[in-house]
């Protein structure tokens, strides 16, 4: 019932951002929630019917919440905009740099906060522009810093074509309510790197950035090291990305929960190492309180620290917030599945950032892990070459059985395929986990010290080497014309029936006819729109 009521939570949040308006929605969502609250009271009496009746009231009850939450965030969060007087017009503010700026020696784009006495009309937050002046370089632009600025204030306006990425909602999530673009010359007031946690963050971000960037110098897959070490990906080559999708190892080169569950198996492993260790008036810590626990507590030091630097995007939050609920169960011994797990993190996510559902990082996110959660693991075999044996065999049915499980997703959020992910997956998991990603955060902390610039070209250069060398079979398979099969945008009714295909597919074997589950993808991926006839306009 608990996990019901939490995925239920989630949907009620996602259904939110694909509404029209929210005139309303809060009072009738809380409307919904106290009915329901008022039901599940009527319906705790005994019998068979009644107990009916709690099961669907429950989940209305969580769904109602969703609602109410992601609508009262939503209208908070719209009612700080551009007002329609100050579109397209100069404004002279004071802003502050609260994000790492991206772009060349031509042009700047960075997030800058407004302050509390910011001209009437203007949003606390903009995405700012600075283009060079003809003959003139630009400075660099740091987080902390405070600009008095001319600015050319816009409202952000999306695309109008409903399978295109929609850059307004992606700004809304972010938090970003107005673009702009810079007039004349700004003037440098002061610089702050400690204005507010965020921001030293975010300077912190900055600091590894420059370092890792002077330290590989020159090397082609530089940016995928700096991308796997603080999430920075605007440096990675368009034709790179398509690579890396057409391959279906997207999840690798772009920090994922699996690259903060590292850190943290690293920080735990190493407090627990100590803690057996260590002693206090002549009694062992460990006596005192079992090494298991501390090292399960401490580990969520490390990974909230990778998941700040990282850019606190919806993969490592789902994977801090999850590893933050086995602490909780380890310490408080309570008995938790790992779906009840799973169901929390997702519910934490919904309710801290309710825009999270807009990315399809979150849904396949969530949906590998339910997948890796639903598979589980088989018996350990006896003997050293019966294991390695069943490790490469288990390795290899987990991997064919999260490609075909997140099919239907891809197919319909990316609509694009990859034929050829097995296969990519297979080389690149254990060599981009293993090896690349502790090279490329090596390089990072290094780079980021005092005289450290040799050693970290040393980690960064002996990580770029074995990207290169695995580049060279995964380019291949990603420049391959049968590496991917683009889809068209098919109505959701074939994704439910895709989703509930996979479903059935998965379930243990013994189960009726599980392997027909997998032709319920058949509408989902050769479905196609029907053609205007020739000659219409």
């Amino acid at each position: 019932m608990g996990r019901a009521m939490g995925w239920a939570f989630v949907a009620g949040t996602a259904m939110v951002q694909g509404l029209a308006t929210l005139d309303g929605v809060v009072g009738i969502a809380c409307l919904a929630a106290l009915g329901a609250l008022a039901a599940w009271r009527a319906a705790r009496r005994p019998g068979r019917s009644w107990r009916v009746c709690r099961k669907l009231v429950l989940p209305a009850l969580a769904a109602s919440l969703g609602v109410a939450s992601a609508a009262g965030q939503a209208q908070w969060r719209l009612a700080d905009a551009v007002d329609p007087a100050r579109h397209n017009r100069v404004a002279r503010v004071d802003a502050r740099v609260a994000q790492l700026a991206q772009g060349d020696a031509g042009s700047r784009r960075f997030v800058a906060r407004l302050p509390d006495d910011r001209p009437a009309g203007l949003p606390a937050r903009l995405l700012v522009t600075w283009r060079a002046l003809p003959g003139q370089a630009l400075p660099e632009v740091v987080p902390g810093q405070r600009w008095r600025m001319a600015l050319r204030v816009r409202r952000p306006h999306a695309s109008q074509n409903p399978h295109a990425a929609d850059t307004e909602a992606r700004l809304l999530a972010r938090g970003v309510r107005g673009l702009a673009s810079v007039r004349g010359r700004p003037l440098l007031l002061d610089d702050d790197p400690w204005a507010d946690a965020g921001i030293a963050i975010e300077r912190a971000r900055h600091r590894v950035r420059a370092g890792m960037r002077q330290a590989l110098a020159g090397l082609r897959y530089a940016p995928v090291l700096v991308a796997l070490a603080i999430g920075d990906q605007a440096g990675v080559a368009r034709e790179d990305w398509q690579v890396f999708q057409r391959s279906g190892i997207m999840h690798l080169v772009s920090i994922s929960g699996m690259h903060v569950t590292a850190v943290a198996a690293l920080g735990g492993w190493l407090a627990g190492w100590l803690w057996r260790r260590a002693c206090w008036r002549g009694v062992p810590l460990a006596e005192r309180a079992p090494a298991q626990r501390v090292a399960v507590l401490a580990a969520l030091g490390p990974a909230l620290a990778y998941c700040l630097l990282a850019g606190w995007s919806v993969p490592t939050r789902r994977a801090f917030f999850m590893l933050a609920a086995v602490a909780a169960a380890v310490a408080l011994r309570w008995p938790a599945t790992p779906s009840r797990l799973l169901t929390l993190a997702a519910v934490a996510v919904a309710v801290l950032d309710p825009w999270a559902p807009l990315a399809p990082g979150f849904w396949l996110s969530f949906g590998a892990v339910a997948v890796l959660v639903g598979t589980g693991a088989g018996a350990r075999p006896r003997g050293m070459r019966a294991r390695l044996r069943a490790a490469l065999l288990g390795f290899g049915r987990t991997q064919m059985a999260v490609t075909l499980a997140l099919t239907p997703l891809l197919a319909f959020l990316v609509r694009q395929v990859s034929l050829g992910s097995p296969l990519a997956n297979a080389l690149a998991i254990p060599v981009v986990s293993l090896a690349v990603t502790p090279l490329a955060l090596l390089c990072g902390a290094l780079s980021a010290l005092p005289g450290g610039q040799g050693p970290a070209w040393l980690a960064g250069a002996a990580g770029h080497g074995l990207f290169a060398l695995l580049m060279a079979p995964v380019d291949w398979i990603g420049r391959a014309e049968w590496s991917g099969l683009d889809v068209a945008a098919a109505p959701w009714p074939w994704l439910a029936l895709a989703l509930a295909g996979a479903a059935w597919a998965l379930q243990a074997p013994g189960w009726p006819a599980r392997h027909c589950g997998w032709l319920c993808m058949l509408p989902l991926l050769v479905w196609r729109p029907e053609r205007p006839p020739p000659g219409y306009l």
